[in-house]
């Protein structure tokens, strides 16, 4: 076969690839354990290729070197007590499999409407076993994951394919159809979100509508942007007091737990479980506010403070901020939130619309998801974080190369070039 046949066939099989990630998504949830061996080798493999990554970006070096600083930092525990979390390197480091995604998405592209599809088929699938549990009588009915993570993850994907869809009528000049799909498929999120039970996803809605909005503003006048927040405040009161409507009562409940924690110290629900475990790690992370105590750290201080054991029980302080905080401290947070700023920094100025909005909500979502769950801590929240990260920067970054530096593109897509590649704004 010639040179453009095989480039073809690439293209045909990483669409197709990307439609069915999304379609089984909720079937695998890659926490297999030798994945994490597999992307590794894999990588490795592909960067001794390419002479070590000679052809990126500028921008893909930045955000590559970013996603490093996640899994490394559970070295820097190493380095001063001869103690790390082997577990957290093995989930943090399945960002690995970003460096040959991002390489062969830039080379080759791929459909952005394959993209799209396999997004919202995933929402309707899950919603449809949501309901299906949900009428055979399971009260908080999940898909594969936890109740948290898969609501937290339909969320997101549904106010993924909005964004797309307004792109695409505002910037492509598309059917306003379009936002009739991208309607339905947030709707459908949305209600699988409020079968879930999760509180944690429903937390991330308002700041989803207020990234949106704020994205998407040169598009609408003052008076629509007022109307979109006064619809999406009284939708979600008339959601919380329909009869027989979780919403209400399970925020009801939480501040009952709260308040009864606070007044009496009580813990017995997961409210005051995680107000408890919260004030644990402010505790532990004045022993070494530079470092933190490391994961076997803390467990002994639980353990001598007469505390509840929860990192025996959960793993992890159910909050990034406060996970970190105890295992890993300041350095450890400078690691995370420096992932997060050159993260919207990428996205932001390097890749195409569509991608970008896409993919700064998804670093709004993962850091409220944070708030209260730990998705540095979950096989698959960062299986799937590294895998949408990547599917939207690399077919973003195409597309932005093509407007600004096509003659870059050009000389990327047809051969590993001799010179490293910069592209920059003002370059």
């Amino acid at each position: 076969m010639d040179r453009d046949t095989v480039h073809r066939w690439v293209w045909w099989v990483l669409s197709a690839a990307i439609v069915l990630h999304y379609c089984v998504l909720w079937v695998v949830r890659y926490s297999n354990e030798w994945v994490p061996g597999v992307l590794v080798v894999i990588s490795t493999g592909w960067l001794i290729f390419n002479r070590f990554a000679r052809p990126f970006s500028r921008q893909e070096k930045w955000l590559l070197a970013a996603m490093f600083l996640l899994p490394f930092s559970t070295f820097v525990r190493l380095l001063f007590d001869l103690s790390y979390s082997p577990s957290a390197f093995d989930i943090q480091s399945r960002f690995i499999i970003v460096l040959p995604l991002i390489l062969l998405l830039v080379r080759y592209g791929f459909n952005r409407h394959w993209l799209i599809a396999g997004m919202g088929v995933a929402v309707v699938i899950a919603l449809f076993y949501m309901v299906f549990l949900t009428l055979d009588g399971q009260s908080r009915p999940k898909v594969n994951m936890n109740q948290i993570t898969s609501a937290n993850l339909m969320v997101y994907l549904g106010f993924a394919v909005v964004a797309f869809s307004m792109v695409h009528v505002f910037e492509h000049k598309g059917s306003r159809w379009w936002l009739v799909v991208g309607g339905s498929v947030l709707l459908a999120a949305l209600i699988a979100a409020v079968l879930s039970k999760s509180r944690g996803a429903w937390l991330s809605v308002p700041f989803f509508v207020g990234s949106s909005l704020w994205l998407f503003r040169q598009h609408f006048k003052r008076w629509q942007l007022v109307a979109i927040v006064l619809v999406t405040v009284l939708g979600g009161l008339t959601v919380a007091y329909l009869p027989g409507s979780p919403v209400l009562p399970r925020i009801q409940e939480g501040i009952s737990d709260a308040n009864r924690y606070f007044t009496t110290g009580e813990v017995t629900r997961s409210i005051d479980t995680r107000l408890n475990m919260w004030e644990t790690a402010i505790e532990a992370f004045k022993l070494n506010p530079l470092f933190g105590l490391s994961e076997k750290g803390l467990q002994k201080f639980e353990r001598e403070g007469g505390v509840a054991k929860y990192l025996e029980k959960y793993g992890h302080q159910h909050s990034d901020f406060f996970d970190i905080l105890a295992k890993r401290g300041l350095v450890g947070l400078a690691f995370f939130y420096g992932f997060w700023a050159v993260f919207f920094w990428a996205f932001n100025g390097y890749t195409s619309p569509g991608y970008r909005e896409a993919g700064i909500l998804l670093g709004v979502g993962y850091l409220v998801f944070g708030l209260t769950e730990t998705t540095t801590g979950n096989y698959a929240a960062m299986s799937l974080l590294a895998v949408q990260t990547a599917l939207l920067f690399g077919g973003g970054h195409r597309e932005w190369l093509l407007v600004h530096k096509p003659e870059v593109l050009e000389r990327f897509s047809m051969y590993w070039p001799e010179q490293e590649v910069l592209v920059g704004k003002g370059e």
